[in-house]
């Protein structure tokens, strides 16, 4: 029973990772508090999800002004 619920968790949070690479191919400039807005979740949610993208699929280019999102991974 335990194994399912992490499993299930791990899932969930994977769509929403998902959802917010969506979101940054779709507009390299948003901003982590407008994907917050857009998906009514706390910076601090959105950020983890960027931590996990950052890893292999997104780079930051650029300053928090200015900058935008270099997407790695091209699928």
């Amino acid at each position: 029973a335990i194994e399912k619920s992490v499993r299930e968790i791990g899932q969930r949070i994977g769509q929403k990772v998902e959802i917010v690479f969506t979101l940054i191919k779709a507009n390299h400039t948003i901003t982590r508090d407008e994907l917050s807005e857009k998906l009514g979740m706390a910076p601090s949610s959105i950020q983890r999800y960027i931590d996990v993208l950052k890893i292999d699929r997104i780079r930051r280019v650029g300053g928090d002004f200015g900058g935008y999102w270099e997407i790695i991974d091209k699928d």
